[in-house]
């Protein structure tokens, strides 16, 4: 993609330069896959024309004498460096001595102050003792008994001595023989000799036969690395070990693994040459690129693509993909040879991966040289804002946790104040010093009974418990305040104020400030309903005396004033006589009903049969149900209903109902009456209104009301009142149910 860049205006002129390879996408790709390839080549002919074998004496000498020791050392000890049939160092070797010479009589005679220790399983000497240097050694003997019978301390115990012959050997052939008689073989390299006392004594090489300057860097390196070997076996062993060791050592020159250690010489001289001509192409490779990408405008090379698409890319990616290019480089150049001990030149003509690897190297490191240099540029010039900081993963994951820990600190803060919101001034003012105080009563107190590097995650809990429990106190004492308001309100008359019981502590003493809130406005509302109806009885009453009781009177004033015949008189009189008994009636039911209510009436209790009872009542209303066409329907069960009741109120419970029924029921439809008997004996009466019933039933049931609003039919308005007080005091149960003009009465005993 090239980006078209070269338009900007200077002055105001328009001024127009070639596109250059520093602010094309494209040319900036090409460049370094020329400079990646050129490094790779450059590298190869390099490589191709050294001298590789061309290694110092010194370092080869030091080489042989390094590999030489290592075997020395790691086969004595019980160790192979290398597998296969041939040793690199041929070895015999015998040694001659007391195993236990430092628990016999010559040792204690000849080092009185030492004292050693030896375990009792593998008979190794485990440490030894100074007794001039100790203060007590009974101290350390009961270190070492504290572990049972492991150990013996040679203070405790004198032993004779126990000579062994020890051998060590990888010559097959020469299994008994001493080595001293051991003959040097023509290609063989070696000494034999004696080493006692700390003293390496030399009885025998062949260094009269070596042929050329490698023998004698071979023999060299070979006498080298046995003083070496036994001036480390010396410094090791004690200075009392009294063995003595006959040993001859030797290498074969014309053996597979001198051959080997030939290679593996000559192939890390050559890993070494290539690591640093292969290292400085790579640098200089970058070198060109870091120029290139140094002398670039950043304002006009942040609008290309190249550097648009490296923009993206955190740094610590970035660096991540750096880390990964150089370890596949030092490992693509240095593990071949470490594994496969060759020679440069055999690897370099079958295998290219090494050139394939450093020009990967080349190639993304050079990317990377680009993202380096522009990051620098836009630190220089965006500063805080560069796409460095803005992409990278540190500084976003530092700003992440920042976020975290000052959320963390803003709620903790919001918990700690918001424990005193809603407290009065003079009660957040007390609290705050209580809390408070207690907050440094707790850092006294964990800087003196807790542990310093406990004190503070003890002191941080303290602040939490605290700052919880002030909370819990809060919700108590908000709590209690709440509920004293709604009291108030209250008591003030205001019974509908609830407290909400879903979001207080006191729960219990919510619900009965609710309940006495709902007792007190059903008390206030039955004291309105009951002066509403003391009212209303009292217009009715009125009503229902004065009615007859002023008929009484005009027809009497005629009868006395009026100068009329007697048949007219008569009638009068049997006028004056009808309100009389009206009159009488509405008495006598007012008088039943103060009776009823304050339950100032006697009942007899008597077992009747209630069926027998609601036929006897239905056959004496049957001439006057006859009379206004009802026909009456019945569905009584076949077997005796009998009930304790009183016969004769029950009486007047069931003439009141028919009575009503005569009244008040549509001329012409049918009467329901269903008599059951089965947990209960329950009687349901159902009659068709001949007024529209715009009452509700409690309203009917109430004294002087009539289902005729206008009041124009006989009655007192009384009889469902005394009914449903007369089935009440027998413990039954009256209620009345009104749908439309249908009427329904139910009455209920036990």
């Amino acid at each position: 993609m090239n980006e078209d860049i070269n338009n900007y205006s200077t002055g105001g002129e328009e001024k127009k330069e070639k596109l250059s390879i520093r602010y094309s996408t494209k040319e900036i790709w090409i460049l370094i896959l020329i400079i990646s390839v050129i490094s790779i080549l450059g590298n190869y002919l390099i490589n191709s024309n050294i001298s590789w074998n061309n290694i110092d004496d010194n370092s080869r000498e030091n080489f042989y004498s390094n590999a030489f020791y290592n075997k020395l050392n790691l086969t004595f000890n019980g160790y192979d460096q290398y597998s296969g049939d041939e040793e690199l160092v041929k070895y015999h070797l015998r040694a001659y001595g007391p195993t236990n010479y430092e628990f016999t009589e010559e040792f204690k005679e000849k080092y009185p102050d030492i004292v050693v220790v030896r375990n009792n399983f593998t008979n190794e000497i485990v440490d030894r003792f100074n007794i001039n240097d100790l203060d007590d050694l009974s101290e350390i003997k009961e270190d070492y008994f504290y572990e049972g019978d492991s150990f013996t301390f040679s203070s405790d115990i004198t032993e004779k001595p126990n000579y062994v012959v020890e051998k060590k050997s990888n010559l097959d052939s020469f299994d008994g023989t001493d080595p001293q008689e051991i003959d040097f073989t023509k290609n063989e390299i070696g000494f034999k000799g004696y080493f006692e006392n700390g003293k390496l004594t030399l009885t025998s090489t062949n260094k009269g036969n070596l042929k050329n300057e490698n023998e004698r860097i071979v023999f060299n390196a070979l006498r080298t690395s046995v003083d070496r070997y036994f001036s480390d076996f010396n410094n090791d062993s004690p200075s009392y070990s009294p063995h003595k060791i006959n040993f001859y050592i030797s290498v074969d020159l014309s053996s597979n693994a001198f051959k080997n250690l030939e290679n593996e010489m000559y192939s890390r001289n050559n890993e070494e040459t290539m690591f640093f001509t292969s290292l400085a192409s790579v640098l200089i490779a970058l070198f060109v690129i870091a120029v290139f990408a140094s002398i670039t405008d950043y304002k006009k090379a942040k609008n290309v693509g190249f550097y648009k698409g490296i923009s993206k890319f955190p740094i610590e990616i970035v660096m991540v993909l750096l880390g990964i290019l150089l370890f596949g480089f030092l490992a693509g150049i240095m593990v071949p040879f470490t594994d496969y001990p060759v020679s440069l030149k055999e690897f370099t003509s079958k295998n290219y991966i090494v050139y394939l690897i450093e020009f990967l190297v080349v190639f993304f490191t050079s990317v990377t040289v680009y993202y380096g240099i522009h990051g620098l540029k836009s630190i220089y010039n965006e500063g805080g804002k560069s796409f460095v900081f803005h992409n990278s993963i540190t500084i976003r994951a530092v700003k992440w946790v920042f976020r975290f820990f000052k959320n963390i600190y803003v709620k903790i803060k919001d918990k700690i104040f918001s424990t005193f919101d809603n407290l009065d001034a003079l009660n957040k003012k007390n609290i705050l010093i209580l809390y408070f105080g207690l907050i440094i009563f707790g850092i006294f107190a964990c800087s003196i009974v807790v542990r310093p590097g406990l004190s503070f995650i003890v002191w941080i809990l303290w602040v939490f418990f605290i700052t919880t429990l002030f909370n819990y106190a809060k919700k108590y004492y908000l709590d209690l305040v709440n509920i004293s308001e709604k009291s108030k309100i209250i008591s003030e008359g205001n019974y509908d104020v609830k407290i909400n019981e879903d979001n207080t502590t006191f729960k219990d003493i919510a619900h009965s400030f609710n309940v006495i809130g709902d007792n007190l406005n059903e008390a206030v509302e039955k004291a309105i309903k009951s002066e509403r109806l003391k009212t209303e009885l009292i217009t009715n009453v009125s009503h229902d005396l004065k009615t007859p009781l002023t008929s009484i009177i005009n027809y009497s004033e005629l009868i006395v004033d009026e100068e009329s015949d007697f048949e007219k008189q008569k009638e009068y009189a049997k006028i004056i006589h009808e309100k009389s008994l009206k009159l009488k009636k509405l008495i006598e039911d007012l008088f039943e009903v103060t009776k009823v209510t304050s339950k100032n009436i006697e009942l007899h209790f008597e077992d009747i049969d209630f069926k027998q009872l609601v036929n006897q009542i239905v056959g004496e209303w049957s001439d006057k149900f006859e009379e206004k066409r009802l026909d009456i329907n019945m569905n009584i069960t076949d077997n005796p209903v009998v009930l304790n009741l009183d016969g004769n109120k029950t009486s007047r419970i069931l003439d009141n109902l028919f009575s009503n029924i005569y009244k008040y029921t549509l001329e012409g439809t049918r009467v329901y009456i269903d008599l059951e008997n089965n947990d209960a004996a329950t009687l349901v009466i159902k009659n068709i209104s001949k007024y529209p019933l715009n009452i509700s039933a409690d309203e009917l049931m109430e004294r002087f009301t009539r289902g005729d609003s206008s009041r124009q039919t006989e009655g007192s308005g009384l009889g469902l009142s005394i009914a449903s007080s007369l089935v009440d005091a027998q413990g039954g149960s009256f209620e009345i149910e009104i749908d439309g003009d249908l009427f329904k009465t139910i009455i209920e005993f036990e």
